[in-house]
């Protein structure tokens, strides 16, 4: 059950993070879209949210 989370929240920022990139990179078309879920070791989307914006900043 937790893995079905965690896969869903990590899906789920990275959908938002799709979406957001072009005001992340400044307009820059820099990441290619997400063609696999990548586990991050996060249970919600707000966890894993949080955990790519730290690597990112």
């Amino acid at each position: 059950m937790a893995t079905d989370r965690t896969a869903y929240g990590t899906l789920s920022c990275l959908t938002l993070l799709h979406e957001l990139r072009p005001a992340i990179t400044g307009g820059m078309d820099a990441m290619p879209p997400p063609h696999f879920p990548i586990d991050i070791g996060a249970t919600t989307a707000s966890d894993a949210a949080d955990t790519i914006i730290q690597a990112l900043r």
